[in-house]
């Protein structure tokens, strides 16, 4: 349950982003079949997650 977002970093650099989803009140790194990576939540502050992304990076987020 809950919402699954993809982010990718598409320009070789290092970028700080914000991601602002009204009503999300908790996110997590999840792999590629969403399955959980780790147990720790990201910060969601005002329905918005911030987080760092390398160059090329993609990111999958389950945001609920």
């Amino acid at each position: 349950d809950g919402t699954i977002v993809r982010l990718h970093e598409a320009f070789g650099g290092r970028r700080r982003v914000g991601l602002r989803v009204d009503g999300a009140t908790s996110a997590a790194r999840v792999d590629l079949l969403e399955e959980p990576l780790d147990a720790e939540l990201l910060a969601v502050a005002d329905g918005t997650v911030e987080l760092d992304l390398g160059a090329f990076e993609l990111v999958t987020l389950r945001l609920r």
